[in-house]
């Protein structure tokens, strides 16, 4: 992969295979730059047959992160609409590169998916932010090791926080849109209140869907996404990594697009 670091103030800059420029502002954050950048562009998770993206797109990103799948969407997307969703201060850094690099497709918003005007108490992780958490939901031990080894740290720290919730529906009705051609979720687990409560008519808009799962909670399997997704008319096609689902996380993916 082509990149390479530069010094800007305190902050480390990585190169990316797009050519834009990724601004990590702390040294904490770059072991959990470097595994998205891995996975995002050197894996190319996101770039799969029927799922490609336009120039024209309206995109909904959910748990946005740092924003690395915006860095890579947004000059797909170069005519379209961006709006990254994530409830933790990794937003900032989404922010901050979106500023460095002229980007300006995509609006951001601080918040979890979830009830209008609610709240819920998230665990974030300090030294591996790309794992965060509803506080009734647990990481499998293999993900808790794993984080230990990427980075180093005897003890898992985590960090818990009260944060404002805010449903898709609202999201779509408040930005006018009258049609999502992506929505990409990865959420932690949310992906499930989002597909119980999502309305009909809100339904109606999304044309194809991204989403990682996670089985964090008892009451969460994937099949009963599958089974809303079908009821509501799409092909679906579920992954599921026997490194992700059966030995890290009870994890996958899931692919849905609109039947013809």
């Amino acid at each position: 992969m082509n990149t390479k670091y530069g010094s800007s103030g305190s902050n480390k800059i990585i190169k990316l295979p797009n050519n834009l420029e990724f601004h990590v502002p702390s040294r904490e954050m770059r072991i959990s730059a470097w595994f998205l950048i891995w996975e995002i562009f050197k894996l190319q998770r996101y770039n799969i047959k029927g799922f490609e993206i336009k120039s024209t797109d309206t995109i909904i990103d959910i748990g946005a992160n740092m924003g690395l799948f915006v860095m890579w969407a947004s000059p797909q997307a170069s005519k379209g609409k961006i709006i990254a969703i994530e409830p933790t201060e990794s937003i900032d850094i989404l922010a901050l590169n979106l500023q460095k690099n002229n980007l300006n497709n995509v609006k951001i918003i601080k918040a979890a998916i979830g009830l209008d005007e609610k709240h819920i108490d998230l665990i974030t992780y300090p030294g591996f932010n790309v794992i965060n958490h509803q506080i009734d939901q647990k990481p499998t031990l293999c993900t808790r090791i794993l984080v230990k080894l990427l980075t180093s740290q005897l003890k898992f720290k985590k960090v818990t926080k009260r944060v404002n919730t805010i449903s898709l529906d609202r999201i779509i009705d408040d930005n006018n849109l009258s049609k999502i051609d992506l929505l990409k979720i990865d959420g932690e687990g949310c992906e499930y209140e989002i597909f119980r409560n999502l309305s009909n008519k809100h339904f109606d808009k999304i044309e194809k869907i991204i989403m990682e799962f996670h089985e964090y909670h008892p009451d969460n399997k994937h099949q009963e996404l599958i089974s809303i997704l079908k009821f509501k008319g799409y092909e679906v096609n579920l992954v599921k990594p026997f490194f992700d689902y059966y030995l890290v996380g009870k994890c996958g993916f899931i692919w849905a697009k609109r039947n013809k």
